[in-house]
């Protein structure tokens, strides 16, 4: 299994792209539940899909600094963020745990780049427990 850095102004954090790409097509999905969306949550979404389609082993990209131009539009991923951690339980689901760490990422709360220990990854083991499908 692949892994990826998501990056975002200057920090951010590895996983595993199954778990990235998961959290990313179930926080497409939220997104295209509204009725009206902006220009940038349709790229947003598009791309998001793609990067979820299982075809980046090892290049999942979020492209979060691309499409987080504006504090606005960075509170309104967060919050849908949120929507989707909330969704699953409590403990090790992996997407759970890799929601909370995108949003420590897109609060500044999370320091580490792409050298530093890898001791916050979401541990792989859960990815066969949890018996992933996208």
């Amino acid at each position: 299994m692949g892994s990826s850095f998501i990056e975002y102004r200057d920090y951010g954090f590895w996983s595993f792209d199954r778990f990235i790409e998961c959290l990313a097509r179930e926080v497409a999905e939220d997104i295209v539940k509204r009725e009206k969306l902006e220009d940038w949550e349709v790229k947003l979404v598009a791309h998001w899909r793609l990067q979820a389609s299982g075809g980046f082993m090892g290049c999942v990209h979020l492209k979060l600094d691309e499409f987080l131009t504006e504090e606005e539009r960075r509170q309104q991923l967060r919050k849908v963020v949120q929507t989707v951690v909330d969704q699953h339980p409590p403990g090790d689901d992996p997407i759970r745990q890799t929601g909370v760490l995108l949003l420590q990422l897109l609060d500044g709360n999370l320091m580490t780049d792409a050298s530093s220990p890898l001791d916050y990854m979401v541990d792989k083991k859960l990815y066969k427990a949890q018996q992933l499908k996208i």
